[in-house]
């Protein structure tokens, strides 16, 4: 409800990825091992210094998570990963799976509250479809936005990019 109309406020400070991914991989995990799946976590070094607000950074990348988990069939990859961008002190977050897919028509309606495909394994899971427009909000306040590629049937990239600070 804050983040609809627009009194959600966030509480930036100075992190690393490393600290966030901390919590994320516990959280992950516990999910991965719920779900039979295998979790894999790639964060190189050298990535930016962040001002964010840590705890609305790992709640984007787990309702992210969350969905790879859900719409995964069992024994899946669930991989979350950060690459640097050619832009000075950006970084791209990634949360892929071998899951599902979507189609491009379901693609387009991400965002929308309450949507959720029509899938058997997506139909099946308890969920409301509110996962992925509160991440795409919350992107929205740290001035990101959430970048999607899928393909029914063999998985989806759910990606953003965190801009940290360029040290010279």
């Amino acid at each position: 409800n804050k983040l609809r109309s627009g009194k959600l406020q966030l509480a930036a400070k100075m992190t690393t990825f490393g600290q966030i991914m901390i919590e994320v991989q516990k959280q992950t995990a516990t999910l991965a091992t719920q779900f039979e799946h295998t979790a894999t976590f790639e964060v190189p070094q050298g990535l930016p210094i962040l001002t964010v607000d840590t705890p609305q950074v790992v709640k984007v990348i787990m309702h992210l998570a969350r969905n790879a988990c859900m719409y995964t069939p069992k024994g899946g990859q669930i991989t979350i990963s950060a690459a640097l961008t050619d832009e000075p002190g950006t970084f791209r977050v990634t949360i892929r799976d071998t899951g599902v897919g979507m189609k491009p028509e379901e693609v387009a309606r991400l965002g929308e509250p309450f949507y959720r495909a029509d899938h058997e394994l997506v139909t099946s899971q308890k969920g409301y479809g509110l996962g992925v427009p509160v991440a795409m909000g919350l992107l929205a306040l740290m001035e990101s936005r959430l970048d999607v590629e899928s393909t029914p049937e063999q998985g989806s990239a759910f990606s953003f990019v965190l801009r940290g600070m360029v040290m010279s």
